[in-house]
């Protein structure tokens, strides 16, 4: 039986997105390495930066965490941290920042130590979809992201701001946030790339 032709696209991203993360950086954008689907990558597209995903499947870096991090600790944690301390992942070295996120204590701690190698911003996520208090909370996370960008002109953010949808009549700024009008990203959509060799 033969694989579908598919498979061979997959097998080929990293080598094939390299040269385009390479082209973007010349052309002046940024790069920003993510490890979780919550990182609100709307707002990184909107602003022209590029998100690559960052999560480590491969064990060879997970010696070289273990010497900060407990060996008991989850294995994607030590091989995504351990990729960003050994510099072996051409991804984690292109993005000129990280977005993280508090989907577990592990990475909360990861996080706290990949901070000392790039720049960092932590997004809070909401403990529960369904309480009416998330959105705003999450709408919060998003502007303190936003602020993130204004406080670090040493990487060269753009600046990004939230405008009033037209029309909102709720009074409500949590509800009738939206981002300013932007030309379409002149990259495709990349994929969420991982270092897995």
């Amino acid at each position: 039986m033969s694989k579908p032709e598919s498979f061979e696209t997959l097998a080929t991203y990293k080598s094939r997105s390299l040269p385009l993360i390479d082209e973007a950086k010349e052309q002046g954008h940024k790069i920003a390495g993510l490890f979780c689907v919550y990182a609100p990558t709307e707002l990184m597209y909107a602003a022209g930066v590029i998100p690559v995903g960052l999560c480590g499947k491969n064990q060879t870096p997970i010696p070289a965490a273990e010497r900060d991090l407990p060996a008991n600790l989850c294995p994607l944690i030590k091989s995504s941290y351990g990729y960003g301390i050994t510099d072996s992942c051409p991804f984690f070295g292109a993005s000129d920042f990280i977005v993280g996120e508090t989907t577990c204590d592990g990475k909360k701690k990861m996080y706290e130590l990949l901070e000392r190698i790039k720049p960092l911003h932590l997004m809070h996520l909401p403990y529960s979809q369904k309480d009416e208090s998330s959105l705003a909370f999450w709408t919060g996370e998003l502007h303190k992201f936003a602020a993130f960008w204004k406080r670090k002109p040493d990487i060269g953010l753009p600046r990004m701001s939230f405008v009033r949808k037209s029309g909102c009549t709720t009074g409500s700024e949590n509800s009738c946030c939206a981002l300013p009008p932007q030309a379409r990203h002149p990259f495709p959509l990349f994929p969420a790339w991982t270092c897995s060799a």
